[in-house]
């Protein structure tokens, strides 16, 4: 279970597993349905308000606040983590189609600046 209290977290499944994150920690919770246990890994910097979604045996938890713009990937498949850089700290929701991952709209923030705040109407799409 969790070892501490979080609010504004997110969750996503892979395989036989769920992983949740977010609250204001690096850490990651992941619950194996399968074998009934728990166990905790962190991201490569702390979330909070952030969003995840699963793409094939990968999950992919993206920027959040405070200003970051890394993604951090889990590869269900061979247990390993890696992460990639997006241009934009970004507060929207990804949704997954035909093997690319679509993140529209939300609240942009330039990285490193806490007045240039807007809300935009673009579309990007990720390939993994």
């Amino acid at each position: 279970s969790l070892d501490e209290p979080h609010s504004g977290m997110v969750a996503a499944t892979v395989s036989n597993k769920v992983l949740f994150s977010g609250g204001g920690s690096s850490k990651v919770y992941i619950y194996d349905a399968l074998l009934n246990n728990w166990s905790q890994t962190v991201l490569s910097q702390s979330r909070d308000v952030s969003s995840t979604a699963t793409l094939g045996s990968k999950v992919l938890f993206f920027t959040g606040y405070p200003n970051n713009s890394r993604i951090d990937i889990y590869d269900a498949s061979a247990n390993t983590w890696s992460s990639a850089d997006f241009d934009k700290s970004l507060y929207s929701f990804p949704i997954v189609a035909a093997n690319r991952v679509y993140i529209g709209g939300g609240q942009v923030h330039t990285i490193g600046s806490s007045a240039d705040v807007h809300f935009t109407s673009n579309v990007w799409k990720l390939e993994f």
